[in-house]
């Protein structure tokens, strides 16, 4: 009887083409398999090297000739000669000593720049401090006596303010909109605040309480007990981006130097910069 499912049929004596062929490729499959083993069984074996000599060939009729070994020759040692490694010569390392500390001295000083140049600074008396007419700008703009107040060091030292604080009063006469050209030489005291501090001095503004009244205005004391004010580089109590002068650090010769010197240094330093009017109107100190 048939049977039932996906089963091929198939004649008797006939033979399964499922298992037709697979016995004969079985046994080539293993003799290839058997073959290459055998011959990588045969690669494996170790054999001895024989070298035969060709026609003519001799091994004792070719001796070998080798170079002749040079005599070795003495001689004597250079004591002249460095034979331990070395360094240069040591550089011995010299401890900076501060020389310009020398303070400023309290004071007040005037001048006069009805008939100043532009480009042009006046000393202020025996101040370290110059005032000018900027470049560009026009002296009847700044015309008549101008007044510099200069605090002593410990009024700075009181404000937290590393460098000079002083006072400068315009005239009525002169143009709020106008620009005076400030200028401090602060060689003699240079490295009053550490070696090279002063080359980065400028200038700014401080209200007025900073020289007139340091516990008083916006210079008091909280009401919860707070410390004073103190002022930061480049900022002020109360003040905000404006409160910075642009200024600029400058070295010069002693004969080309704005202010009076009363030393033989050489060489000046100089800061120099430009202030409004209108802000030293305000009551605002440098």
């Amino acid at each position: 009887m048939p049977g039932i499912g996906l089963l091929p049929r198939r004649r008797p004596g006939r033979p399964d083409p499922a298992t037709a062929g697979r016995l004969p490729w079985s046994r080539t499959r293993t003799t290839i398999a058997l073959a290459l083993s055998s011959t990588l069984l045969v690669t494996l074996v170790p054999a001895e090297a024989w070298a035969v000599p060709g026609p003519g060939m001799s091994r004792t009729g070719m001796p070998v000739e080798l170079p002749e070994i040079p005599t070795m020759v003495h001689v004597d040692r250079d004591t002249d000669a460095v034979s331990e490694l070395t360094t240069g010569a040591e550089v011995p390392a010299v401890p900076y000593e501060p020389q310009a500390v020398d303070p400023w001295q309290e004071g007040t000083g005037t001048v006069d720049l009805t008939a100043a140049a532009p480009g042009v600074s006046l000393p202020v008396e025996d101040l370290p401090v110059a005032l000018g007419v900027p470049e560009g700008g026009d002296a009847a703009d700044l015309a008549g006596t101008w007044t510099v107040d200069l605090a002593a060091p410990e009024a700075s030292q009181a404000a937290g303010v590393a460098g000079l604080i002083m006072k400068v009063t315009p005239p009525a006469t002169a143009d709020p909109a106008a620009e005076v050209a400030l200028s401090v030489d602060y060689t003699p005291f240079a490295d009053l605040y550490g070696p090279q501090a002063a080359d980065r001095f400028g200038l700014m503004l401080l209200p007025d309480c900073v020289f007139d009244d340091p516990d008083g205005g916006d210079c008091a004391t909280d009401e919860g007990g707070a410390a004073p004010l103190r002022v930061a580089p480049f900022s002020a109590p109360g003040q905000g981006a404006e409160a910075v002068v642009t200024s600029e650090v400058e070295l010069v010769a002693a004969d080309e130097a704005p202010t009076d010197a009363e030393d033989d240094e050489p060489v000046r330093r100089i800061v120099n910069g430009s202030v409004s009017v209108a802000a030293l109107l305000a009551g605002q100190d440098v």
